[in-house]
């Protein structure tokens, strides 16, 4: 037992296996902040949107700024840059004064400074800021009209397609309307409502769900549900949607007290899963190329290259055997695959719950792990059995590659040409004759996995081409079992 169990360790703790556990992370992590990278254009933690108010006593100007993250939580410490002059169509009577300064611990920056200047003043402000630095363009031009207490945008207001800015007045209030993200759903979109402390609201929100978004100047009470009464001058709204609402619009609606709708916005609701995007992320790269360079590269330089070269045949003494020295080595491996896989895919859910706020849901976790799993095994297999017939290591590893090349990176093409070929045209059989193809590489499992939890390949019921969870077991069986079984059996069979 002694001579098995420090062979497993050696195998555990080799400088390759330690090498292709970190590679497992890096690939892992990249194609995780690619997924939400492609998902949103914004990290909403590190994006910063800054919403300026004036307010004018005893003759003073009050700038307030008061700045939140995508997720709409108080942002402190950001420095924001903003100049005060007067309104005036005359560039050249304009004298700009600069306000710049940090907010405090709730997110707010205030600035009073004499009122020096005509009843109308314009603030030129940056909107958005991306991890502190603040993005050109955007830039605030308020006005504000002293004599009668009055704020409102001139020209070009600022504008992001993550997050959303909007305002409306109400009986000479002013308020925002943010589009923020749901952490506990990047599917969703929430508003921040947020009024400046110097004023007061009072205005109820409805909304309805719609196939096409809605906009409209009124309202009609049996189309729409009534959400909440907003008085608070910092406030949130979260529609409630399910499943049944994938793809539709969810359009939110302002409204006073005279049912006058001052305010009309809205977002289309597409059901975003952390784990979905992650799957359709590492079914590319890392399933058809990554996976199989793993399982089929780790068995030759443990295994394949001991075994030609004549290193083997000098720890071959009782009571090592061939066979026993076979289990130690193809057991090292599946363990190093089990634990790189589960590390890589925990620092990947980490990264999606860092930019989504959602982790990847157990069932999903363990269906990317057992595909991939069973894939290294797979290809891993296959190189122990090969070197159980071939006698030089240029052979096996010619032969690994070839694994490589056609099983892994051809295969999807090869198992569209070959039905083609073949004159296979009606849709059931193709697809049939396609997936039964597929399943001769365990590059293809992870693939066949997903279209088990989906119901759905390539547009077509996946229980009537005989997808279930038997199938789907049996394939991952025959490919974890059959290749390292029949190597098993013939390298005992030399010790006979």
């Amino acid at each position: 037992m002694k001579p098995f169990i420090y062979d497993i360790k050696r195998t555990l703790t080799g400088k390759f296996t330690i090498i292709i556990i970190i590679l497992l992370i890096i690939v892992t992590a990249l194609s995780a902040y690619t997924a939400v990278s492609v998902t949103s254009s914004r990290d909403p933690s590190g994006t910063s949107i800054v919403m300026p108010s004036i307010s004018s006593k005893n003759g003073n100007l009050t700038i307030t700024e008061y700045a939140v993250n995508g997720y709409g939580n108080p942002v402190s410490g950001l420095t924001t840059h903003a100049y005060i002059y007067n309104y005036t169509s005359s560039p050249k009577s304009i004298n700009p004064m600069e306000i710049t300064g940090k907010t405090n611990a709730n997110g707010y920056f205030n600035k009073t400074i004499k009122n020096s200047f005509d009843a109308c003043v314009v603030l030129n402000l940056t909107a958005y800021y991306d991890h502190g630095v603040a993005e050109p363009g955007q830039v605030y031009h308020l006005t504000y009209n002293s004599t009668s207490n009055q704020q409102y945008f001139t020209g070009y207001i600022p504008n992001s397609p993550d997050f959303a800015l909007n305002y409306f007045n109400n009986k000479g209030n002013f308020t925002y309307l943010l589009a923020i993200q749901n952490k506990s759903d990047i599917s969703q979109t929430g508003y921040l409502v947020y009024t400046p402390v110097n004023y007061n609201i009072n205005v109820n929100v409805y909304y309805n769900i719609t196939s096409e978004p809605y906009y409209s100047s009124t309202l009609n009470m049996k189309n729409v549900t009534s959400y909440k009464t907003i008085a608070k001058h910092i406030d949130f709204i979260n529609i409630p949607v399910s499943k049944t609402d994938q793809d539709k619009f969810v359009n939110v609606y302002i409204v006073n007290s005279t049912k006058n709708v001052i305010l009309n916005t809205n977002y289309e609701y597409v059901n975003i899963k952390p784990g979905a995007i992650l799957n359709s992320e590492l079914s590319t790269f890392f399933g058809i190329l990554f996976i199989p360079i793993l399982g089929i590269f780790s068995a030759y330089y443990y295994y394949s290259r001991d075994k030609m070269s004549g290193v083997m045949e000098s720890i071959l003494v009782r009571p090592v055997t061939r066979g026993k020295l076979f289990i130690s080595r193809f057991s090292g491996n599946a363990i190093s695959f089990i634990a790189g896989l589960l590390i890589a895919l925990g620092v990947a859910d980490i990264i999606l719950y860092k930019y989504t706020g959602s982790f990847i849901s157990s069932g999903t976790f363990m269906d990317l792990f057992a595909g991939y799993l069973v894939e290294a095994v797979g290809f891993a297999g296959l190189m122990y059995l090969v070197s159980q017939f071939i006698k030089t290591q240029g052979q096996v590893l010619g032969v690994g590659i070839a694994f490589l090349f056609i099983l892994g990176f051809m295969w999807s093409t090869l198992i569209l040409l070959i039905p083609l070929i073949l004159h296979i045209s009606a849709a059931s059989s193709f697809y049939r004759d396609e997936l039964i193809l597929g399943s001769i590489s365990p590059a293809y499992y992870p693939q066949l996995i997903t279209a088990f939890k989906s119901g759905v390949y390539d547009g077509i019921s996946a229980p009537s081409l005989g997808i279930n969870i038997i199938s789907v077991i049996a394939v991952g069986l025959i490919w974890v079992l059959i290749p390292s079984a029949l190597a098993l059996y013939f390298a005992r069979k030399h010790d006979n």
